[in-house]
């Protein structure tokens, strides 16, 4: 959750958000190819994938169907997955929450190939994966995380041009 103490406009809270889904999916982007810190896939697991019509040399971590990807699209446009909730305080914005959520739910790839809509959500799927389950052999491959520092950096950026605008009245 992104929070400042001061007021916010609406407009940099949608700039907020989009800077976050895109650093998140850079990173997951990183990640999921191997050149980031999450745990690869079994070989058991990129067998299955190969059996249900996928190809190419390297099989992306967290990645099949491409529905988490999706879900953060630096563009918030309501797709299923995605969370951009706008938080207030004494009747102000005063930040923005970025994530995983709705009642979206995840494509899987069944037996022989074939594509089908599982029962459980694309933000349950993603909270399993953020912490992992080490009872069921599942890695933690944390996909909501603090911004870094150029992200951080370009939002006080949004804060000071909105700054400046109010300065001038306009």
């Amino acid at each position: 959750m992104l929070k400042l103490g001061a007021v916010i406009s609406k407009p940099v809270l949608i700039k907020w958000g989009a800077r976050y889904r895109g650093f998140a999916r850079l990173r997951f982007t990183e990640n999921s190819r191997g050149s980031g810190r999450w745990k690869p896939l079994k070989a058991a697991t990129i067998r299955r994938r190969r059996q249900g019509g996928g190809s190419g040399s390297v099989a992306s971590i967290l990645w099949d169907l491409g529905t988490l990807i999706g879900a953060l699209d630096f563009k918030y446009v309501r797709a299923p997955g995605q969370l951009q909730k706008y938080l207030r305080s004494g009747g102000e914005y005063s930040g923005v929450r970025v994530g995983f959520g709705g009642p979206g739910k995840m494509k899987v790839r069944g037996k022989k190939g074939k594509i089908k809509t599982s029962s459980t959500t694309i933000a349950m799927v993603a909270a399993a994966h953020q912490v992992g389950n080490a009872a069921r052999g599942l890695p933690a491959r944390p996909i909501i995380v603090p911004p870094d520092t150029k992200t951080l950096n370009g939002m006080a950026d949004d804060v000071e041009v909105q700054w400046r605008r109010d300065m001038r009245g306009s």
